[in-house]
């Protein structure tokens, strides 16, 4: 898979450094004239595992976020906006970078401070949790080393389960009916519980849902670029090479467009690249 992989994770790093906005972050879409915390976070997390140290795009990504904080330590998606959980995906983007530490901790404490009583996150205050929003936490808590809620969170995740072991958009217990999981949204929980400490080997609930997410693949369930590269990043969360993410990768490679890029999408194309990079080295 490494000689198929490497040319496409070198066309997807071109494609971000492309498409990097003047003031340092990316929109969603090629022709977007905002910035967003959400694909520049992602833009950056992948494109750090390509650059060289002092790399000018990684510099004024980094610029940007550290930019387009609020006093409460948070960060908004569209900046000049409340708080809300794009917070995690800042912090996830910029720890481990010794001049980000101050900021980092500062968005970490904005996480603590916010989770909902009964558990979880909202996207913003006053809404309800669910697990996208637990997992990008979690993911954030792991990135920064403060993993003392650990349990507390993976059991709050584990509790948003469908009665098939995978996750889905809603809260199946508020909903009030049986629900599938979603090929979309169960790669998240994988990611979340990996994160929080969790193995596929040891832990049932896990290995339940890694094997759902391996089974949707080979049956040929996945099919659109944002679900193929949430899987790859599940599957390099729990280190799971093998004929799924081989399959997943030769999905992924089939829809890359001409540009390099996944739909002229920056956050498909930063999250694909952050897989297909752990693919190309197993």
């Amino acid at each position: 898979m490494t000689v198929a992989t490497l040319p496409a994770v070198g066309a997807a790093v071109a494609f971000l450094r492309r498409h990097q906005r003047p003031d340092g972050g990316w929109g969603y879409h090629l022709g977007n004239r905002t910035s967003f915390t959400e694909p520049t976070a992602w833009a950056l997390a992948a494109l750090a595992e390509h650059a060289p140290p002092g790399d000018p795009v990684v510099e004024r990504a980094v610029a940007f976020l550290l930019g387009t904080r609020n006093p409460d330590g948070g960060w908004a998606n569209l900046p000049g906006m409340p708080s809300d959980m794009m917070t995690a995906r800042a912090v996830f983007a910029l720890a481990g970078r010794p001049e980000c530490e101050a900021a980092v901790a500062r968005g970490v404490n904005w996480l603590a401070r916010n989770e909902l009583a009964q558990g979880g996150w909202g996207w913003c205050h006053g809404t309800t949790g669910f697990v996208e929003t637990a997992a990008y936490a979690a993911v954030a808590f792991s990135a920064a080393g403060r993993l003392d809620p650990a349990d507390r969170v993976a059991d709050y995740i584990r509790g948003l389960r469908c009665v098939d072991g995978g996750w889905c958009s809603h809260v199946p217990a508020k909903v009030g009916y049986r629900q599938s999981s979603q090929a979309s949204v169960t790669p998240l929980g994988v990611v979340a519980l990996s994160r929080l400490g969790l193995r596929p080997e040891s832990d049932r609930d896990l290995r339940t849902s890694v094997d759902l997410v391996t089974g949707w693949v080979e049956c040929g369930a996945v099919t659109t670029a944002y679900s193929l590269a949430l899987t790859l990043w599940a599957l390099r969360e729990v280190g799971r090479p093998g004929a799924a993410a081989t399959k997943a990768g030769a999905l992924a490679l089939a829809r890359v467009g001409d540009d390099g890029g996944w739909n002229g999408n920056v956050l498909q194309t930063a999250i694909m690249c952050h897989g297909l990079t752990w693919l190309a080295s197993t």
